[in-house]
């Protein structure tokens, strides 16, 4: 492994970028704004020197949701300008979940970018999965049909022991039960998602979820919206978007 800090890497995109290509690296991982911030870096610089064909995987993700425009971007420009495998699939990007609780890795999808039928804007992050997986409705706690959104819940032997020092909410998030009972405990990471045809798809954080005029946005869907309509005004990774609460009328803010 070759790591550095990310506040260097922030300073300097592309140090990652030729440190990969230094290393021979066949596997990197960044969360999406990072190859945005890569593509934007490369248009102002000289990267002759930067080759990345050694590469086999890019994950994407890493604690955020996957935003495929970024990653498509991404690998148009690199794949020109520095040798950056494709196979016209994209199954060089290797969209993942996962949450400190579960000790950061979840499932991970290995057939590159696939987008949801229900929700184009949404690409895979999982399936054949080796992890117990459930999709509950937050009311009931049952699990619900195939294709409907609903709490994501996992169990399996890199669940956590809890939270240091809080056995009730450890208790309230880490030893969830079904309803029906399956005699399982399971963690119940607050993001909303769906199953389609065996693959994850992740909507959002439950607790970010906004509401204005009854209806539901999630905050991922507005700042991604916002990045990609507002290439020039909006830095990668440098926005939020979240309601404002206790005021006469609903607002957004971003």
């Amino acid at each position: 492994m070759v790591n550095f800090s990310p506040l260097s890497f922030l300073a300097d995109p592309l140090m990652w970028l030729r440190a990969v290509s230094k290393y021979r690296a066949t596997w990197t991982a960044s969360p999406d704004f990072g190859y945005r911030l890569c593509t934007k870096r490369a248009a102002d610089s000289d990267i002759s020197d930067i080759d990345l064909s050694c590469l086999v995987y890019c994950v994407g993700g890493v604690g955020q949701r996957c935003v495929p425009s970024l990653l498509r971007e991404f690998a148009a420009y690199f794949t020109f300008h520095c040798k950056l495998p494709d196979d016209g699939n994209r199954s060089i990007f290797v969209p993942n979940y996962g949450l400190a609780e579960h000790v950061v890795a979840t499932c991970g999808e290995n057939d590159g970018l696939i987008a949801s039928r229900r929700r184009p804007d949404l690409i895979s992050c999982g399936s054949d999965f080796i992890v117990d997986l459930r999709i509950v409705d937050v009311e009931t706690q049952g699990v619900v049909a195939d294709g409907s959104p609903g709490e994501l819940w996992l169990s399996s032997d890199s669940v956590a022991q809890g939270y240091w020092g809080k056995p009730e909410l450890s208790d309230a998030t880490f030893r969830a039960r079904l309803n029906p009972d399956d005699g399982n405990v399971y963690l119940r990471t607050g993001d909303e998602a769906f199953i389609e045809q065996g693959r994850l798809f992740i909507c959002g954080r439950i607790k970010d979820l906004i509401i204005i005029g009854g209806e539901n946005y999630y905050s991922d869907d507005v700042e991604v919206a916002a990045t990609e309509s507002m290439v020039d005004a909006v830095r990668p990774g440098c926005i939020a978007a979240f309601a404002l609460i206790n005021t006469d009328d609903d607002r957004l803010l971003v």
